[in-house]
């Protein structure tokens, strides 16, 4: 027994069919009279509750109604039953619904309305006579449906598909129904897989229409980082068939700077290597002492210079502040060292730095600061160009 009314009759179930069949005996349709049995289904997804109803209508007044409703018990299983709507105020005076597997696997109903006769279902109007709860089997196909169909082979004794008016049995027109199974759903979120894709809830980034994250969890594709991204999506910037972050967390040492791309692509995009040894000039400005002057260059890929020498000729003299007065008031590309013209160190080359020079050279001025005696680069870290000087290495 699934369920029972709040009015219930202390009938047998054998009594009430035998009670409907007496009444119904009396009489038999003359073909004015139709009736009809209705199975209305609906949707979900597997492993989940979906409900169906049956509706019944006739051309007169329904003191009663019995019928079967079969299901395939490998994809639903009956979870409740109960009346309809119709009865949301007033049960049945009789009602029995119960499963059974007899004759096949279904729902057995038979109910009077009223013993009276006097408080039947209205005619011409369709009345939710029951609902029914099924669950989804998990492991049911989807998409997919599967029938409800009225069976007059169900139970012991087997229940007649029939509705009784007025003492009268009226063979009723009885319309299956179905329950759709909603899917595939991989991810198990309740919402088919296309409309996830279409909505941007799951990424398909490789364009197989499936999700990203079902890929992922069957084993088809792989994520090593877990960041929900495919890592045939991945960027491979040197091609070789594995994603860069792959191969950054197998050996981080490929990413010395930390950004995310191997150093090598690095190097082919122009990332900066003044020394040529394959290692980023910022990774190698990380090495204790390759930055002396903390001016963000490689000591190494500086051009050494002599400060004053302002003209290159390995010699300290009156051409070289004449060559500064020159780059500041005649030519203003006469010099390509303007880092030896800054005799002051102020990283600024003016009329000072000529004045300095030649207070140096005629009037016992100091002398300038390094690089001076010997070639060398700048310790104050003055980003002063200088192309060449051909008199130093």
């Amino acid at each position: 027994m699934v369920t029972s009314p709040r009015q219930r009759r202390m009938i047998s179930r054998t009594s009430c069919f035998a009670l409907i069949l007496m009444v119904s005996a009396l009489g038999r349709v003359d073909g004015q009279v139709t009736a009809s049995l209705t199975a209305v289904g609906a949707a979900n997804f597997p492993g989940q509750l979906v409900s169906a109803t049956v509706l019944a209508r006739c051309s007169a007044t329904i003191d009663g109604v019995s019928f079967g409703l079969a299901h395939d018990p490998t994809l639903l299983t009956i979870v409740t039953a109960n009346l309809g709507s119709v009865f949301a105020t007033t049960a049945p005076d009789f009602i029995d619904m119960s499963t059974t597997t007899i004759g096949g696997t279904g729902l057995t109903v038979g109910m009077l309305i009223s013993f009276s006769l006097t408080n039947g279902l209205a005619p011409n109007m369709d009345h939710e006579v029951v609902q029914i709860s099924y669950l989804i089997d998990r492991n049911a196909p989807a998409p997919a449906i599967t029938p409800l169909t009225f069976d007059s082979n169900l139970g012991s004794p087997a229940v007649a598909n029939l509705v009784v008016s007025a003492l009268i049995e009226v063979p009723p027109s009885l319309t299956g129904g179905s329950i759709e199974f909603l899917g595939p759903d991989c991810n198990n979120n309740l919402v088919v897989d296309s409309s996830d894709l279409a909505l941007g809830t799951s990424l398909d980034c490789n364009l197989s229409g499936v999700p990203d994250e079902c890929e992922i969890l069957d084993g088809t594709e792989t994520d090593c980082n877990g960041d929900g991204v495919l890592d045939t999506c991945d960027a491979d910037c040197d091609l070789d068939g594995s994603s860069d972050i792959c191969q950054i967390l197998i050996d981080p040492a490929i990413d010395c700077d930390g950004n995310g791309l191997p150093d090598s692509c690095d190097l082919v995009s122009g990332a900066p290597d003044c020394d040529g040894n394959a290692v980023l000039d910022s990774c190698d400005l990380g090495v204790l002492g390759a930055d002396q002057n903390s001016d963000g260059r490689l000591d190494v890929c500086e051009v050494q210079y002599r400060r004053g020498d302002s003209n290159g000729t390995g010699e300290i003299n009156l051409a070289d502040p004449y060559l500064i007065l020159q780059q500041l008031f005649v030519n203003p590309n006469s010099t390509n060292c303007l880092a030896a013209c800054d005799t002051n160190a102020d990283c600024i080359v003016d009329l000072t730095d000529a004045v300095h020079s030649l207070e140096y050279l005629f009037a016992g001025g100091a002398a300038l600061i390094e690089p001076f005696v010997a070639c060398g680069i700048d310790p104050i870290g003055c980003t002063l160009p200088c192309t060449v000087q051909a008199t130093c290495p």
